[in-house]
């Protein structure tokens, strides 16, 4: 760590031993080491900020690639930004004007210059363009290239006024609106009559989005002035553009924080474009392609480019830009026994910190922009030990390559399952290990701890005990290696995608019993809450594809719901739930509840529902279902091993708990296999209609 002190933190360091410890009557050692603490805490408020590429995913705050693709309107919306690439974008309107049949379209792309616009989308067709004209698409689209005329601007500092819209357009788009500085699209489209419109534009309004890479500034070319914008470049290299976007967009002083350490952000650099293996090839380590907003937060941005390449960021005691790419580095500062003054150290995770697969997503230019999973990477030891799959999600959307997305998943599964975890405290020798990624621990009171490499995850300072604490994963050496033929996984082929966010969760204890010319139903609402309301599907058959639509329901998350349903035909039918939220995505279908035969007469006793039964141990045949719909007296369930009802076992009258009320009833049987069945009666021992058979059920040898 650089040992230069900046006159900043040493005032600091003064004030604050003034302010807050002359008064307790130090002696002159203990000033100088308060002093000294203070200073270098001064010091590690720099470090505070270090952002820890895949440690944490700011995806909260970053805008979701399936946002960039619509055009927007706002009267003043926030600007624009892109980098590596490419990207896909739309914007906000600078101008949509309609006169009769024609339509005038400006779209603001970014707040920056672009090397290139290499491809254009009009809602999600991607259409081909000759002459400034998009050609006929599937159907008829877009007419017989004469219909949609495309042409854009890279965002020179002094722009071009578009040229394509006829002279109706004039007063709107006058001579001077240029859009200097600001790359974007122009679309004038047109339709012959209301009759074709439908099969020209099937999806109504066009909302157009383009493939784009912009340009920034690489020290590394020579070709390149950084005062000279026209003289930058497209890279997607994430070690650049963070350098750049420090510099040109979060304004960072270049002589101060970038130029002293050029050769070592060089060499980062390199890393990422240097050639790994990949099937049936190679390809740059790391890549990124990613999109914002002014209204950004800037660490959400650093965040999310630092994940692209499991990155490292922070700034040394002179505010020097200190910027790591994901690798393994031999470490050159060591804690050793002497200054150990506490430690932890265990293996593995608590089964509640456990995750074994990491469900990985990326953007892929292959499927139009749109985010993909690939195969997730697991851990196959640790689920065989563990006895079953603990997930997490990785979402790399400023990722777009399956390859990296897997290499970056294993560096993330590396880190989740590490082979010890712990803290070692140590006192203000600590703090010449800020701004380390890896350390090295050499503490003889565990084997374990001997000599071992960690990574860096956290680091806290007590100004009062004057200590630093050091979160530590055990470090992997061999992380970087990479066998193409057995962790390159599968490529997602071409139109699969991944589920699109939010995830829908699905209605549970779903019933339905026939009560005359009425199905009673019920059933619990998703207790996410992410869902609007619950739709009831009724159909005749067996098919979930063959049910329509008769009825909705809101509610409450985790409610429990009893409604009815009264299909205008007496027959037999199936029911399905499917809860929908408020962007019209639905969960798996719930069902099929049934069949249930409706009749003229109303049902006298109403039977239970949601019959189960399973067998929690050895001669045990646990029963379970829901009191029926109205009051009843009691229930009988009863125990076969034959699927006919006649010779069952009946047990004693069961009490009911009142209007749909949850039981569970546990009967000791002896080895074998059982049906149950489950029957209300009503206060005149009159019986409802039996429910079952479930099973078989094995209860093995009691």
């Amino acid at each position: 760590m650089p040992q230069a002190i900046p006159q900043a933190a040493a005032a600091f360091a003064n004030w604050a031993y003034a302010t807050f410890f002359a008064a307790a009557g130090y002696g002159t050692t203990a000033h100088a080491v308060i002093s000294a603490t203070l200073f270098y805490s001064a010091q590690a408020v720099l470090y505070a900020g270090v952002q820890m590429g895949l440690s944490a995913v700011a995806q909260a705050q970053a805008p979701n690639p399936e946002s960039q693709k619509l055009t927007k309107k706002q009267s003043r919306p926030p600007r624009q930004y892109c980098g590596g690439g490419p990207v896909r974008m739309s914007g906000p309107y600078m101008l949509r004007e309609a006169v009769g049949s024609k339509l005038a379209l400006v779209i603001a792309l970014c707040d920056q210059r672009l090397a290139s616009v290499s491809g254009y989308y009009l809602n999600d067709d991607k259409v081909t363009v000759s002459g400034g004209w998009v050609q006929e698409g599937d159907g008829g689209r877009y007419g017989t290239g004469d219909l949609v005329r495309i042409d854009y601007r890279l965002g020179l500092p002094a722009e071009t006024r578009y040229s394509i819209f006829p002279s109706e357009f004039d007063a709107v788009w006058p001579a001077d609106a240029r859009g200097d500085g600001v790359s974007s699209l122009g679309i004038f489209a047109q339709h012959r009559s209301r009759e074709s419109f439908s099969t020209h534009f099937p999806n109504g309004e066009i909302i157009p989005s383009a493939i784009i890479t912009p340009v920034c500034f690489d020290w590394r070319d020579p070709s390149q002035d950084r005062l000279d914008e026209s003289t930058w470049k497209a890279t997607p290299n994430p070690v650049v553009w963070l350098v750049h976007l420090e510099w040109w967009y979060f304004g960072r002083s270049w002589s101060r924080t970038v130029a002293p350490v050029l050769d070592d952000l060089t060499d980062e650099a390199d890393y990422c474009d240097a050639l790994v293996p990949k099937i049936g090839g190679t390809e740059p380590r790391y890549r990124w392609a990613g999109g914002w907003n002014s209204a950004t937060e800037p660490d959400a941005i650093r965040t999310n480019l630092l994940a692209s390449m499991d990155g490292w960021m922070t700034t040394d005691g002179q505010g020097r830009l200190i910027l790591k790419a994901g690798r393994y580095d031999e470490p050159e500062f060591t804690i050793g026994a002497d200054h150990i003054e506490a430690f932890s150290w265990r293996r593995g995770q608590t089964d509640e910190e456990a995750c074994n697969e990491l469900i990985v997503s990326y953007v892929s230019p292959e499927h139009d922009f749109t985010e993909v999973e690939c195969d997730a990477w697991r851990d196959e030891a640790d689920i065989a030990t563990r006895g079953k799959v603990r997930s997490e999600s990785l979402g790399l959307t400023w990722v777009s390559h399956h390859t990296q997305a897997r290499r970056l998943a294993k560096r993330k599964m590396s880190k989740v399952n590490a082979p010890r975890r712990g803290t070692v405290r140590t006192g203000i020798y600590g703090l010449n290990g800020l701004g380390e990624r890896y350390i090295r621990v050499q503490n003889p009171v565990l084997a374990s701890m001997t000599d071992v490499v960690c990574e860096v995850m956290n680091v806290e300072i007590d100004f009062n005990a004057a200590t630093v604490t050091f979160d530590l994963i055990q470090a992997d050496p061999d992380i970087d290696a990479w066998d193409p033929a057995t962790e390159e996984g599968r490529t997602p082929p071409v139109g699969e995608e991944a589920p699109v966010e939010p995830y829908v969760e699905a209605p549970t204890e779903f019933g339905a019993a026939a009560d005359g010319p009425k199905v009673n139903l019920s059933w619990r609402n998703p207790f996410s809450g992410i869902y609007d309301f619950v739709n009831i599907y009724r159909g005749t058959t067996a098919s979930f594809a063959d049910a329509t639509v008769v009825n909705f329901y809101g509610g409450a998350p985790g409610e429990l719901v009893r409604t009815t349903d009264t299909p205008s035909v007496l027959g037999t039918y199936r029911y399905w739930l499917q809860a929908v939220d408020s962007f019209g995505m639905v969960s798996a279908p719930v069902g099929p509840a049934g069949p249930v035969t409706t009749s003229e007469s109303e049902a006298i006793v109403p039977p239970p529902t949601n019959l189960t039964a399973t067998s929690p141990s050895a001669g045990v045949l646990r029963v379970g279902y829901r009191d029926p719909a109205q009051p009843v007296a009691y229930c009988i369930v009863r125990t076969n091993t034959t699927a006919t009802l006649t010779g069952a076992t009946a047990t004693p009258e069961r009490p009911v708990g009142g209007v749909y009320t949850p039981q569970s009833v546990d009967l000791s049987r002896a080895a074998g296999s059982y049906y149950v069945w489950v029957t209300a009666y009503d206060d005149d021992d009159v019986p409802s209609a039996d429910v079952g058979p479930v099973g078989p059920v094995a209860t093995g040898p009691s």
